[in-house]
């Protein structure tokens, strides 16, 4: 009497376990609730330290009011503008690309900004690199905001703003 045997393969089994795996990971690694809040962080982070944190930071080191006021100013200018390069940026076939390149180079920004304020012309330097950061943060919350659109519905929309 021979029986019929419906169980996989041992090899079919480990290939669709590792399906299994990889779903439950993508499932997980695309959850709104996992990169929403890093999303909105990763936003206003270079803002704070642009509009903030540089007026502090120059103010201790002995710039006048009037010379922060104006150059800090001058930085927030990155934000007022960017609806002028946004439909520039709906040309490019991935968001998430573009998200990460700006949240690279924003990062870069920074931390070249941290080096040069020990030489001389410390103020100009770190200016013109508090300029970059400005400009790749403000590219940044596009296409972070296009991305967050693109992936979520409606309902999701509504639930995670203001986060």
């Amino acid at each position: 009497m021979e029986m019929e045997n419906n169980l996989p393969a041992p090899a079919d089994f480990g290939v669709e376990l590792s399906r299994q795996q990889a779903a439950a990971t993508e499932s997980v690694a695309r959850h709104p609730v996992v990169w929403v809040p890093s999303l909105y962080f990763a936003q206003g982070l270079p803002w704070a330290i642009v509009s903030i944190m540089a007026a502090i930071m120059y103010k201790k080191m002995g710039i006048s009011n009037e010379q922060i006021a104006y150059w800090t100013g001058l930085l927030g200018f990155a934000w007022v503008v960017k609806p002028l390069w946004s439909p520039f940026l709906e040309m490019v076939s991935s968001q998430k690309k573009v998200v990460v390149a700006f949240q690279l180079i924003g990062g870069v920004a920074l931390l070249a900004c941290a080096m040069v304020l020990h030489l001389p012309g410390f103020f100009t330097f770190s200016m013109a690199i508090l300029a970059v950061s400005a400009f790749s943060s403000a590219t940044h919350d596009i296409a972070a905001d296009g991305s967050y659109i693109a992936n979520l519905n409606k309902e999701q929309q509504a639930m995670y703003s203001g986060w």
